[in-house]
């Protein structure tokens, strides 16, 4: 009797817990010490999205996030929209630091960066901020970098629209452009310039002419793999 008594207190325990574990527990929770900006984010609302890595070291701000579906890029896109927001009603809060959010595929264990948005000029060669870059000074996430171009299929429909003023794109092996690929250029709001990093060196006329289709009239400044910079208009 004394161990039925026992049994069935310990499966009550058990029971608890896993209702406490599944009613307070989150994947999206971040140990932080920007608890004002992350608390603003209401990441724990966020169903279709989570967040798989966090980090800060040496001025740099990292949050990588695995959007599920459709819905997880539009919430993707909130998070980057509420950073903005904090920004403005909280001037100099960040300082000088890098802030990136990253969208992510794979596990854990191997995360592979499909796109990023960033508050600094996208600029791989660690250069001097050249001229024919949009100077970025409002400390806000404006950049978007596309890592991939073969990018999961309900990045490039209606539902999505992600805000950057400046997209930058890789033009080297294995980088996946496409005209079909490039139709993520129209589902970025506000997008002002598209940076081409040309680490081929090739001819990129032809690639100035696709990104055109989806985005007439817009500015593309390419950067060599000597790191200068020229832009190509239509």
């Amino acid at each position: 009797m004394k161990k039925r008594i026992e049994a069935i207190i310990l499966l009550a325990t058990v029971c608890i817990c896993i209702l406490f574990v599944g009613c307070g527990f989150s994947s999206n929770s971040i140990d932080t010490s920007y608890e004002e900006w992350v608390n603003s984010l209401d990441l724990k609302s966020k169903k279709n999205l989570s967040v798989e890595n966090y980090s800060e070291k040496d001025g740099t701000i990292q949050l990588r996030i695995q959007c599920k579906n459709v819905y997880g890029y539009r919430e993707l896109s909130e998070v980057v929209d509420a950073t903005n927001l904090f920004i403005d009603e909280n001037p100099g809060y960040f300082g000088d630091s890098d802030i990136s959010i990253i969208a992510v595929s794979g596990n854990r264990k191997q995360l592979t960066s499909l796109l990023a948005f960033s508050n600094k000029a996208p600029d791989s060669y660690v250069l001097d901020q050249n001229d024919a870059l949009k100077d970025l000074q409002s400390g806000k996430v404006e950049t978007i970098e596309l890592y991939k171009m073969d990018l999961p299929e309900e990045v490039y429909t209606e539902d999505v629209n992600l805000k950057a003023s400046v997209a930058s794109i890789y033009f080297d092996y294995g980088s996946g452009i496409s005209k079909e690929s490039l139709g993520i250029l129209k589902n970025i709001d506000g997008l002002e310039q598209v940076v081409v990093f040309n680490i081929l060196d090739d001819d990129i006329d032809e690639l100035c002419k696709m990104i055109w289709e989806y985005r007439p009239g817009i500015p593309v400044c390419e950067c060599d793999i000597n790191g200068e910079y020229r832009t190509h208009n239509p």
